[in-house]
């Protein structure tokens, strides 16, 4: 538990910041995953109770600690479907890549592709290219941006954690569970 708010001052006694000091989160480590205010006990016991489905949809889908849940339960319930709508992640321009294209492959490689569903929002938009009367129309993808878990109707969180292990564990992160 960090201390009182410590305060740091110049030699004329003037207030030069108002700072709590940091807490060792390495030495703290499986501490900050318990207790009632974290976010990651009430997903977790959602998705080991799930029966029909587990929707998730977020800009991050790299958690492995939650993927352990996931897989758990799916080998527990044959019938157990998973879909995840994420948004298109660039090896060249997100250094996390690996991790989503991990979660991918690994929950793709045991549950087949009938049980595992990850998905992107794209919208069609029109746009003028060049000129008068040049328009130009595709499909483009929408940045997901949404954190939300769904499990089987009857659980749904909502919030500003991701789907990562640091959105859960570390940073300071609301969510509202129904």
């Amino acid at each position: 538990q960090p201390g009182p708010p410590r305060r740091e001052v110049d030699a004329e006694g003037g207030l030069l910041r108002h700072a709590r000091p940091r807490v060792d989160r390495q030495r703290l480590g499986h501490d900050l995953r318990a207790g009632p205010g974290r976010v990651e006990p009430r997903r977790g016991n959602a998705v080991a109770q799930a029966e029909t489905y587990i929707y998730i949809e977020d800009q991050y889908f790299r958690a492995p600690m939650l993927n352990d849940v996931i897989k758990a339960r799916m080998r527990e319930k044959p019938n157990l479907k998973l879909i995840v709508v994420t948004k298109v992640v660039s090896e060249w321009t997100d250094p996390g890549c690996e991790w989503t294209a991990n979660s991918y492959w690994d929950l793709i490689n045991e549950f087949g592709v009938s049980r595992v569903k990850f998905l992107k929002l794209v919208s069609f938009d029109t746009q003028v290219t060049w000129g008068i009367d040049e328009t130009d129309a595709r499909f483009v993808d929408i940045d997901t941006h949404s954190k939300m878990l769904i499990v089987d109707d009857k659980f749904m969180s909502v919030g500003s954690a991701n789907k990562n292990n640091r959105g859960m564990l570390y940073e300071g992160e609301m969510n509202v569970a129904i």
